[in-house]
């Protein structure tokens, strides 16, 4: 019991260290906050108080000028022509003097002193307090070390070293915060950094992105600018060509309106002469024959009357006459502009070739056109002809190209019939080739009893290829021949006569014994008419030595297992005893196995 009271009396000094722990926190954290808020409002009322100061020094600097200027009348020229000072560096912003930017940049230099002062003397708090904090730590961090060897007992002599203990608790706990505060304080303040090395970048590029965009602007300004100057040019160049056009346009009417009335003058002075001259003409030739008439009348009336009164009066009435055909003359005269008699005269008969050319250009003209009527006609005959020509054509070329699509049609048809009948024969080939190859994989195992020394094989082949497939079907064959040879050497219905033979013989000795042709007469109309018929409706694609393996799986059914007695029956034809049919290799095949499993002592059951 007495040794746990000195664990009790610790446990009772953390958590009453604990709460002192607390309470110095809560106590911080209002002296900080309480310190933030002090330096935030002497920040504030200092920089008012700055701006205050900075205003009543303009003022007063305002007011001094004013002075210095009312009282000096040379400092004008200074006021005046302020361009005359050479200002080799740029005045900070709100300087407008040197001696305002003089002053402008030591109030800046003792804010900063003062800002740097303050930063230096809580450093210097800061780091006194830190070292103290670390002192204790390690005097606290030595106690503890002490307290913890097992040598030494751990229970508090006195009051005061229970108390040195709750306090070393205490000072350890705040030196881990401080320590976890001050980590935090470094990891913000890295973060900050990089924070504020970023934003440098992006303000760096934004305001390059500025430049460039007010490059932009200001070039596309210049543009816009020139463009408007061209549009403008363009604006007066249009509204004077338009001017000018019109000016041209209102002369053009003009002088077609005068062109067209001057026509109109000849035309009707043209009609009045030509009427004038036609009146004259109708005058002349109307004067002539009436003067010869009235003379003649007249003759026969001074016959009558006196020859003295009629004579009188005929050369009155001449004289009259010939006054008003002078009269009409000179009218001629000055109608056609001629100046002489034979003038006239001589226009008078151009005038009269005229109308006889102009006669005779009509009559041509005319037959022209008769002739230009009836060659039109015929154009016309001509283009229904070749419009009926043209539709007997595309009716022709379309049975044409009906015909052409049924071919067409036909052929693709018969195309694929032939691919279909082209695959029903790859199938069979392959069906027929893999019933041939499951028959040579079992008969392989006839080698094994046969002396190869009695018997040799010359067909070189691969297992892999025959159980894989790839292998010719002459090969094939050839290797079905050579295994169905030592199957009947192995089972002695072979003489050894013929085993001496080479394979071709040999394989016509083996056709020799076990396919016999001889056959009853009566049979034979029906088996070649049967055989006729399987060959017809056999695919043309299958070679003929496969007819009768076709015909061997089509009568599979009705030919029934029979015993190696049985194999000498004769064939239906000729032809089948050429190649042997399915059904009897498969019986040659099960007599080979059935020889085989006799000598090994077990029977196999046959199919």
């Amino acid at each position: 019991m007495a040794s746990k009271t000195p664990e009790n009396g610790n446990d009772q000094g953390s958590v009453q260290i604990n709460k002192k722990i607390l309470e110095l926190k809560k106590k911080l954290l209002l002296a900080e906050g309480q310190k933030k808020a002090y330096i935030g409002e002497w920040t504030q009322r200092e920089k008012q108080n700055s701006d205050f100061v900075i205003e009543l020094k303009k003022d007063i600097k305002e007011l001094t000028g004013k002075v210095t200027y009312l009282n000096n009348s040379n400092s004008r020229k200074s006021v005046d022509n302020p361009q005359e000072v050479v200002r080799k560096i740029p005045y900070p912003p709100g300087a407008k003097t040197a001696e305002e930017a003089v002053q402008i940049i030591d109030l800046k230099y003792i804010d900063l002193t003062k800002q740097l002062d303050l930063l230096n003397n809580k450093y210097l708090k800061r780091k006194a307090f830190f070292d103290n904090l670390l002192e204790q730590y390690h005097e606290a961090l030595a106690n503890k070390n002490d307290n913890q060897d097992p040598a030494v007992e751990h229970v508090p002599s006195t009051i005061e070293e229970a108390e040195s203990r709750k306090l070393i608790c205490h000072l350890e706990n705040s030196i881990h915060k401080t320590n976890v505060q001050w980590m935090e304080a470094e990891h913000i303040y890295k973060k900050y950094k990089s924070i504020k090395v970023s934003l440098m970048a992006d303000s760096e590029k934004f305001e390059k992105s500025l430049l460039e965009l007010e490059e932009a602007l200001s070039d596309q300004q210049v543009d816009i600018t020139r463009m408007q100057q061209i549009h403008n040019e363009a604006i007066q160049m249009r509204d004077a060509t338009k001017i000018i056009l019109m000016r041209q346009e209102h002369a053009a009417h003009v002088s077609t309106r005068s062109r067209e009335r001057q026509a109109f003058d000849f035309r009707r002075q043209v009609e009045e002469r030509k009427a004038e001259l036609e009146r004259l003409e109708r005058k002349l030739f109307s004067t002539g024959k009436a003067l010869i008439h009235q003379g003649s009348m007249e003759s026969n009336a001074d016959q009558q009357t006196g020859k003295k009164i009629g004579k009188q009066d005929s050369n009155a009435q001449a004289q009259e006459m010939t006054s008003e055909m002078e009269m009409e003359f000179k009218i001629l005269m000055e109608t056609t502009g001629a100046t002489t008699p034979m003038e006239v005269l001589e226009r008078f008969i151009a005038q009269k070739e005229s109308t006889s050319r102009l006669n005779y250009l009509r009559t041509v003209t005319e037959g022209e056109k008769k002739h230009l009527e009836v060659q039109r006609e015929m154009l016309l005959s001509q283009l229904e002809t070749s419009k009926f020509s043209d539709v007997k054509e595309n009716e022709i070329n379309q049975e044409q190209v009906e015909q052409f699509k049924n071919t067409i049609s036909e052929e693709q048809q018969r195309e694929e019939q032939c691919m279909k009948a082209y695959a029903h024969t790859n199938y069979v080939i392959n069906s027929i080739k893999s019933t041939l190859l499951d028959l040579v994989l079992k008969l392989q195992e006839v080698d094994e009893t046969i002396d190869p020394i009695q018997i040799a094989s010359n067909i070189p082949f691969q297992l892999e290829d025959i159980i894989s497939g790839n292998i010719s079907n002459d090969l094939l064959l050839r290797i079905l021949e050579d295994k169905l040879r030592k199957g009947l050497i192995s089972s002695g219905q072979a003489d050894k006569e013929v085993r001496l033979l080479e394979d071709d013989d040999l394989a016509i000795k083996l056709d020799e014994l076990h396919v016999p042709t001889h056959q009853s007469p009566s049979a034979t109309p029906r088996s070649t008419s049967a055989l006729e018929e399987r060959e017809r409706l056999l695919p043309q694609a299958f070679p003929a030595c496969y007819a009768n393996l076709m015909a061997g799986r089509t009568t599979t059914g009705q030919v029934s297992s029979a015993s190696p007695g049985q194999m000498n029956q004769p064939a239906p034809t000729d032809d089948e005893g050429d190649v042997p049919s399915r059904g009897y290799l498969k019986r040659q095949a099960q007599y080979i196995v059935d020889s085989k499993s006799r000598r090994k002592g077990f029977r196999v059951a046959r199919r």
